[in-house]
């Protein structure tokens, strides 16, 4: 869902859900490192809200987790039901490519919203920035 829709609005009505916010905004990054920082699982995990990650793929990257990958990246790249624009997905591939040649490791969409990965490599990801380049930069260093 769009930024702005009223996400925690929705998270409020969940009750085993905890919703952890800024009173400002203070970026994408900022918004997850401080969900990082509230969380205690040994697997950490976030989906953006804007409807192009199907959920239930959650347990495909979660197995992969816990079968030993450090990072396990959700891509918006395959099959025809993505809805990334046509020229958003030529300019992701092209990052992409970049992206893989830097960090040494196959990543098809460096910008994805939708990860699984190991609480103990936290300390390999960081600094990691407070906006929207997170997410790229992630990319670059999830992988030894």
């Amino acid at each position: 869902m769009p930024a702005g829709t009223g996400t925690a609005e929705i998270v409020r009505r969940y009750a085993d859900v905890r919703l952890v916010s800024h009173e400002t905004n203070r970026g994408y990054g900022a918004a997850l490192k401080t969900g990082f920082c509230h969380s205690t699982g040994d697997l950490l995990a976030f989906l953006d809200a804007d409807g192009t990650y199907p959920p239930e793929h959650f347990p495909q990257l979660c197995c992969a987790a816990l079968a030993g990958a450090d990072l396990v990246i959700g891509s918006r790249m395959a099959g025809a039901k993505s809805q990334m624009p046509p020229v958003r997905r030529v300019g992701n591939l092209i990052f992409a490519t970049l992206v893989s040649l830097v960090g040494n490791h196959r990543v098809s969409d460096s910008a994805s919203g939708m990860r699984v990965f190991r609480r103990e490599i936290l300390e390999r990801l960081y600094p990691l920035p407070d906006g929207l380049e997170f997410t790229p930069v992630m990319s670059t260093r999830g992988h030894p």
